[in-house]
């Protein structure tokens, strides 16, 4: 579907809000939850019965920091290093969704939830980070949000267990623009559906 499209197509879907895109980061992928979350969104308010997948791209491990630049434009440091180990240790997965008659980023990214500041919370009450962390994984994590809350120096491998938080929605239309290219890149690979 990508690849027959040219620049100002891409562009053009970029900004519109009846499309959206979701990239299951691979710690999603290697706890096998794609699938779960995916069938969570298109079936959660306002999506239900108002939202498709359009395309889903299953990209192998990236190991080209500018593929991963593309997801993650501004990152910089010890966080940016973390999400280059991140996406070179499984499969990501790309959904490009259409709704009909709803703000697809808006609503994914309200979905998707954000982390608490606060050390001591588990997640979100509501949001697919709200699962965040997983079963087994909640000392560890409280622990290294403390120190990150008090100025202790993370290690390399607290930044790594930071930026395993599933799922990822782009910020503004550029990023969007960005998957986009991403995703006609993999697809001319095969590796898209």
């Amino acid at each position: 579907m990508l690849t027959e499209l040219v620049g100002q197509e891409l562009e053009e879907i970029a900004q519109d809000n009846s499309y959206g895109l979701l990239v299951f980061k691979p710690d999603a992928v290697e706890k096998d939850l794609v699938e779960y979350l995916l069938s969570h969104i298109l079936c959660s308010e306002p999506f239900a019965g108002k939202a498709e997948v359009e395309q889903i791209c299953i990209l192998e491990p990236i190991t080209d920091p500018e593929d991963v630049r593309k997801i993650y434009p501004n990152l910089s440091g010890d966080i940016w290093e973390a999400n280059l180990q991140l996406f070179r240790s499984n499969f990501t997965v790309i959904a490009l969704l259409k709704g009909n008659g709803v703000d697809m980023p808006a609503e994914l990214e309200r979905i998707k939830g954000k982390v608490h500041t606060d050390f001591s919370t588990r997640g979100l009450k509501e949001g697919i980070r709200g699962i965040i962390p997983t079963i087994g994984e909640e000392e560890v994590f409280l622990k290294i949000r403390e120190r990150k809350s008090t100025g202790i120096p993370l290690t390399t491998e607290d930044y790594f267990r930071l930026a395993r938080n599933l799922v990822h929605t782009p910020d503004t239309h550029e990023e969007k623009l960005s998957i986009l290219e991403l995703m006609k890149k993999y697809e001319k690979q095969e590796s898209c559906f």
